[in-house]
């Protein structure tokens, strides 16, 4: 059309040359707003395209990255339950090793003191073999001290004196062999009570010292009278000087349960 406004021209037709230039100009206005507007439809599509493309990238990051913190928590809590299991498995692992060693302790504990327990019985059989000697030995010293004293009267006055001495001298009979053994073991069941004893009261006699072992033991004044020779009241006034010697001024502390703390 505008080659034709151009002919028109030339040949001195200019209205219509310039009808034609008016209506090319048109269309090619027309078709240029066209193919803007097509332009701009496809600017505002692709636009629309990327934007739409970028949120769903940024949605399947969004995901993706979702999905990689779920992953990794469950990885986490996966490690944590598997560390929980071992913690509590090594624990209790532990706590049967302890069980299982206190137990084995406690069996030994128990075998020690029941071998203790038999050395102790044992020890306290022979200590009362060896009580039960010493009394039957004065018990015969007595009865022999008796036998000489009734003969005594039917002898001569010589005689009699002859006799008198040799009661004396079979009362003031002292076995020491067998008094050192039964000092030894009684110090081996009740744990070198004597050297405590000694100790604490060095003032005591011999004679007191074993007083203090035969209430130790638990023994009867008629068992302490034949051991020692001693009449009931010398026994009681030994007794009472003991007492003041050991500084007991109460009345109501017992001496056997006094000399079991020593």
């Amino acid at each position: 059309m505008e080659e034709l406004s151009l002919v028109l021209a030339r040949k001195g037709d200019y209205k219509q040359a310039y009808q034609y230039q008016v209506a090319y100009k048109s269309l090619s206005d027309s078709l240029f707003n066209k193919e803007n507007q097509q332009r701009i439809t496809q600017t505002e599509m692709q636009y629309n395209f990327d934007k739409e493309s970028q949120t769903a990238k940024a949605a399947q990051n969004q995901r993706e990255l979702v999905y990689l913190i779920i992953a990794i928590v469950l990885i986490l809590v996966i490690i944590i339950v598997i560390t929980m299991y071992r913690f509590q498995e090594t624990k209790a692992k532990i706590q049967q090793l302890l069980k299982e060693k206190a137990e084995l302790n406690n069996k030994e504990f128990s075998l020690r003191e029941n071998t203790l327990k038999r050395d102790l019985e044992f020890k306290n059989k022979e200590l009362t073999t060896n009580i039960m000697y010493l009394l039957k030995k004065n018990e015969f010293i007595i009865e022999i001290s008796n036998r000489l004293m009734t003969l005594k009267k039917q002898l001569k006055k010589e005689d009699q004196e002859i006799t008198q001495k040799i009661i004396v001298d079979i009362k003031n009979a002292q076995d020491d062999d067998v008094w050192k053994e039964f000092e030894v073991r009684f110090n081996q069941v009740y744990n070198d009570f004597y050297e405590r004893l000694k100790s604490k009261y060095p003032d005591l006699t011999l004679n007191e010292k074993r007083i203090c072992a035969f209430l130790r033991l638990n023994m009867t004044t008629k068992e302490i009278c034949a051991l020692t020779r001693q009449s009931y009241n010398s026994l009681n006034v030994a007794r009472a000087r003991l007492r003041k010697k050991l500084n007991i001024q109460n009345e109501e502390i017992n001496l056997v349960t006094f000399l079991e703390n020593i």
